[in-house]
């Protein structure tokens, strides 16, 4: 019981920390010690690890919890992103695998398999998981600029120039200017000669203020 009070002590803890902070792992450790198969605790542990850059101790400790609850999708959903950081991209592979067969409709780990394919230059896998995150989530322009530049990896060009415009209109709706712009640039050195592109970014630079940018625009 004390382990559990203690853990609740530590999230709440963890809520607020910063990249250098110790005290939570202080908690958890001794949290640890106290219930060492609480598999909350090992997740936060691992958590809290990947926060301070000690990406070998969350794995550890994320295996630990594996072993305990196999069949959790975060556990596994974590792992693979720990993996990833440790350039272990075909085990990352296995662990998102794994989670999206318990959890297929979860945007999160289509995203990430996604990515880690294309760190495997499996780009057209990579493109099916981005189309299925698309499904999901149609408005998520991560996955619409990710989608894009596989499909600049797989030469189709019209498909990621098509992703990189709504992509960046999307970004324009949510105010994202900045961010619009990088994607209409990315859109405009696929077609240097659309003239949608070019109005667009046009008004993305009067939006941020780039009246010299502006110049030049079709009207």
């Amino acid at each position: 019981m004390l382990g559990r009070e203690m853990f609740g002590r530590a999230w709440e803890l963890a809520q607020c920390i910063s990249s250098g902070s110790l005290k939570v792992m202080e908690d958890l450790d001794r949290a640890h010690e106290l219930d060492p198969c609480d598999v909350g605790i090992l997740k936060s542990r691992g958590n809290v690890k990947v926060a301070l850059h000690d990406h070998q101790g969350a794995l550890e400790d994320l295996d630990r919890a594996h072993e305990l609850d196999p069949c959790d999708v975060g556990i596994l959903r974590s792992r693979g992103n720990v993996k990833v950081a440790l350039h272990d991209h075909q085990g990352a592979l296995e662990d998102l695998d794994r989670a999206h067969e318990l959890d297929p409709c979860d945007v999160g780990i289509l995203r990430s398999r996604g990515n880690v394919k294309v760190a495997l230059h499996d780009h057209q896998g990579a493109l099916e998981d981005f189309n299925r995150a698309h499904e999901l989530d149609p408005c998520d322009v991560g996955i619409l600029r990710s989608r894009g530049n596989v499909k600049v990896a797989l030469h189709d060009h019209q498909g990621a120039l098509e992703d990189f415009k709504s992509g960046g209109n999307v970004k324009v709706a949510l105010h994202d200017h900045q961010g619009a712009l990088e994607d209409f640039n990315r859109a405009h050195e696929l077609d240097p000669c659309d003239v949608g592109i070019l109005r667009s970014r046009g008004n993305v630079k009067v939006a941020l203020h780039d009246y010299r940018g502006h110049e030049g625009m079709p009207k």
